[in-house]
């Protein structure tokens, strides 16, 4: 027990909810292994393709809610940041619409 706590000590996890979230994703990254495994089994042996529809809902939905969570986050921080007058910290890079509009007319133009 004194390694384990060693060891995350000199990690850069600092709270145990990082340490949840950690051990959540691995788990979740090793059921979608296993299912995949079995889906491939069932497809073949039993001709049931039934189970692939497990695997989607296991792969989409929690990747679906994160991205849903991570918005919020990012509009309340956007929200408190412009409260409080400052410039709200960019997610992406900016993107060149002109540019890009540039691009598409000139691909766009037939050969000839």
């Amino acid at each position: 027990m004194k390694k384990i706590t060693k060891a995350l000590q000199d990690s850069p996890i600092n709270y145990y909810s990082d340490l949840f979230v950690i051990v959540m994703v691995i788990d979740w990254l090793a059921v979608v292994v296993i299912m995949v495994i079995f889906a491939i089994y069932a497809t073949v042996v039993y001709g049931d393709t039934g189970m692939w529809s497990y695997v989607g809902e296991l792969v989409s939905v929690p990747l679906s809610a994160g991205g849903a969570i991570w918005m919020i986050k990012n509009s309340v921080q956007h929200a408190i940041a412009n409260r409080d007058g400052k410039q709200a910290h960019m997610d992406f890079p900016k993107v060149d619409v002109d540019e890009i509009e540039l691009e598409t007319a000139t691909n766009d133009e037939p050969k000839g």
